[in-house]
């Protein structure tokens, strides 16, 4: 009998040698919601802190609803939608209607802030950070927490 447990044991341990090491599981950044404008600084210079009225509300595909407070109007409308590449950190604002130059960005998101940034020169370079510049918006966003979710 414990012959036959040595077995096993021996068994068991070598397959769990041979097992692969799982990797680090990356968590999925999730843009998805409601969020609060923080500040919005233009070409450098501050325009606005703590707008608490002021929300954009992302959808799964990044069409932004930009409206007042936290809850989206009934009748409010995306006419913008953020092309988000979470493996590059890069996205494109652009405007879903009309022949408007899509605006180059990027983002930096760590935890419940997201800071986007983008060139408004249209169709000019990438900023290569999410910080303020002589020709970039950059927008500081706080997720809104729904009732029921942490």
């Amino acid at each position: 009998m414990s012959r036959l447990l040595a077995i096993a044991l021996v068994a068991l341990s070598s397959s769990l040698l041979a097992a692969p090491v799982p990797r680090e599981v990356k968590k999925e950044e999730k843009f998805e919601g409601t969020w609060q404008i923080e500040s919005t600084v233009a070409f450098g210079r501050l325009v606005n802190v703590g707008a608490a009225n002021q929300h954009w509300t992302l959808d799964a595909e990044g069409n932004m609803k930009s409206h007042n407070g936290p809850v989206v109007p009934e009748n409010a409308r995306s006419y913008i939608q953020l092309v988000i590449d979470p493996k590059a950190k890069t996205l494109d604002y652009k405007y879903t209607q009309g022949n408007n130059p899509i605006y180059p960005g990027t983002y930096e998101l760590t935890g419940d802030t997201l800071k986007v940034c983008c060139n408004l020169k249209g169709n000019g370079s990438r900023p290569t950070t999410a910080e303020s510049g002589p020709d970039v918006y950059l927008w500081t966003l706080k997720r809104v927490k729904t009732e029921g979710k942490k």
